[in-house]
């Protein structure tokens, strides 16, 4: 933040001369009443008009420049802080928590706040003291009666942020997840109605949404009793003040043009309360917006892709003693894996459910650091080799692979708009035919610019070929590297039969390809097998090998290490 302390210095100063253009509607009335009417001067009256006319257009021109400070403070945020901001949530790193804070989210509201009136409020409250003080100096009742109705409004404002905002706040989440629930449970409405969990759920919604509603009840109702106070406290205050003025006025302590400006002074003095009071939880969640910012900017930078492979040679991959255990688990999801696999050799892992399969191709694409040992591929360090030239050289489909706004061909394209469109749909198509898609892109009413949305979701597709839209992506430029994590989900037989004929295609051409199946159509055509159960490596080996033992029961404990270099099977 320190390069916009300049515009934050401007914002300040503009302020001020605002704050002070304020004093412009008592001083001209002080001067009206006192000065013009008892001289009964036609010039004096016309001399002090202008001038207050000149104030109040200075006071509308300078609020005007102080809004486009404040909307190029926010520029400044947006220019400034979305790039590293983006980098750092898109760089490899660990996983986020549900709830933790996003830094591109907070930069909003950040910036938010900055072009908001919430900031002028803030700069306003000090100002309060100012013309209370000046209320003193009109006369010590006037201000001493200012000054209690500005405590007691300030009493009262805190007690509305205390006792109504946070509760008025809780319930409008609970209220809010409640919606969220039902957003949720119609997404899953066949499922529902199928397992009759439609009436049971509906009444935990219902149950959830009115204790939220009487909550929100209760709320609404101390907040209606402490503004009704607020406002019956102000007017009094006003009453009061007009009326202490009148008796002084009698007493011929002050004139009537200073019980006026007092009156005026006193609505000036008291506005910026209730504002200023409801601005602290602002404050208070801008500070934690600037805290979520910091921790994404001061994340180190991972990957830089300077040492990708060239474009024309192989990957290969290199596991020691890689292991994987998150903090606070009991025990390792993934237990050291000793491995080489050449350019040209295919390596099916396998296993059960929590087997470790899924942290292993993690590691390898470099999307999970291992806890110990190391990942390298060409001698880099997976995790760090990161960045459009390393990506470019990668295919890679999770078990839920994600899709992004956009078309398909954009999809399938990985939104590269950099080389020539004629090119890139060329290659588009390709990696379509090699997934076996093709054709049924092409019976779409607008073919490769059917729209996607980011859960991959269309009315026109059906699960597996939006399944094969995701391997398309992987294939698109014919990767070096091909990671691929249960990519039959949701295939036919004869989506499958295009797989295994794409996976054999991209291995003759030298990829190196690592591939977590069940299926035993893309086992049989590995070169090797790598067998896991519970994170540990049960057996390593030729297809053939593994099957069989896997058939007998038989288990072996300790790592093993695939031969280097050639002796791969061709299928």
């Amino acid at each position: 933040m320190r390069p916009a302390l300049p515009l934050l210095g401007a914002v300040a100063g503009t302020s001020i001369f605002i704050n002070l253009l304020r004093l412009t509607i008592p001083l001209y009335m002080i001067q009206v009443i006192d000065r013009v009417l008892s001289s009964e001067s036609r010039e004096t009256l016309i001399f002090i008009t202008l001038i207050a006319a000149a104030a109040l257009l200075t006071h509308a021109l300078l609020s005007g420049a102080m809004q486009v400070l404040q909307a190029r403070i926010g520029a400044w945020l947006d220019e400034r802080l979305f790039p590293p901001l983006a980098n750092a949530r898109l760089s490899p790193g660990p996983v986020a928590r549900p709830g933790q804070p996003n830094g591109l989210r907070e930069a909003g509201r950040l910036r938010q706040f900055f072009t908001s009136p919430t900031l002028s409020t803030l700069l306003e409250a000090p100002w309060t003291v100012v013309f209370v003080a000046i209320l003193f100096l009109l006369h010590p009742t006037i201000g001493s009666l200012a000054l209690v109705a500005a405590l007691v409004l300030l009493a009262l404002a805190v007690g509305d942020a205390v006792l109504v905002q946070g509760r008025r706040r809780k319930a409008e989440e609970q209220k809010g997840a409640a919606a969220m629930a039902v957003a949720g449970a119609a997404a899953g409405g066949e499922a529902l109605r199928a397992m009759g969990m439609s009436e049971p759920l509906m009444r935990r919604l219902v149950a959830q949404n009115l204790q939220a509603s009487a909550m929100l009840d209760r709320a609404t109702q101390r907040g209606a009793a402490l503004q009704s106070g607020t406002r019956f406290l102000r007017m009094l205050a006003q009453v009061a003040v007009l009326g202490a003025g009148g008796y002084l006025v009698l007493q011929g302590e002050i004139t009537t043009g200073t019980m006026i400006a007092g009156s005026i002074l006193l609505g000036l003095a008291l506005s910026p309360i209730d504002k200023a009071v409801g601005a602290i939880s602002v404050v208070r969640d801008v500070i934690r917006s600037a805290g979520a910012v910091d921790a994404d900017l001061s994340r180190p930078a991972e990957g830089s892709g300077t040492a990708a492979p060239a474009r024309d040679g192989g990957v290969t991959l290199t596991l020691r003693q890689a292991m994987a255990m998150p903090q606070g688990a009991r025990r390792p999801i993934l237990r050291p894996v000793t491995l080489d696999l050449a350019p040209g050799r295919m390596l099916g892992v396998i296993g059960p459910v929590a087997a470790g399969k899924t942290t292993l191709a993690r590691m390898i694409v470099g999307a999970m650091r291992p806890t110990n040992g190391s990942v390298h591929l060409n001698g880099v360090d997976a995790h760090r080799a990161f960045g459009p030239e390393m990506g470019a050289l990668t295919g890679y489909v999770p078990q839920q692979p994600p899709f992004f706004d956009g078309t398909i061909g954009q999809n399938i394209a990985r939104f590269d708009e950099t080389g020539d469109p004629v090119d890139t749909a060329r290659r588009v198509s390709e990696a379509a035919v090699l997934a076996g898609v093709h054709e049924a892109i092409l019976a779409l009413p607008q073919r490769y610019d059917t729209v996607m949305d980011r859960g991959g979701q269309s009315p026109l597709l059906s699960r597996g070929q939006v399944q094969q839209v995701a391997l398309a992506r992987a294939f698109y430029g014919e990767p070096r590297l091909l990671v691929l994590d249960e990519p039959a989900t949701g295939l036919d037989k004869a989506g499958e039969l295009a797989l295994v004929a794409a996976l054999k295609r991209l291995r003759e051409g030298g990829a190196t390809i690592v591939v977590v199946s069940q299926r035993p159509g893309i086992v049989q055509v590995c070169d090797q097998l790598l067998h896991l159960r519970d994170g540990n490596v049960v057996d390593l080996g030729p297809p053939e090998r593994v099957i069989a033992r896997l058939g007998e029961g038989e288990v072996q404990g300790r790592p093993r290490r695939l031969p280097d270099g050639g002796g791969a099977r061709r299928a």
